[in-house]
């Protein structure tokens, strides 16, 4: 993705934490003014198996980050 963007070819929206991985011929600025969003996740309906892993793996990675009272 970053490839493609370097070549003019696309432009993303990504994270704070992905601009360290964008490279030096990538230009990212921030966006103020617009309200924090919620993530969400899609998929083609027959792709079940792979969406599956996905969310099972962001789950587990999530419930390593929350912080355990």
């Amino acid at each position: 993705m970053v490839d493609r963007v370097a070549l003019g070819r696309l432009v993303v929206v990504v994270g704070e934490s992905v601009r360290d991985r964008l490279g030096g011929s990538v230009r990212a600025v921030p966006v103020h003014g617009y309200p924090a969003t919620q993530l969400v996740l899609a998929w083609l309906p027959d792709a079940h198996s792979a969406a599956f892993r996905l969310t099972a793996t962001a789950q587990a990675v999530m419930a390593e980050r929350t912080p355990r009272p």
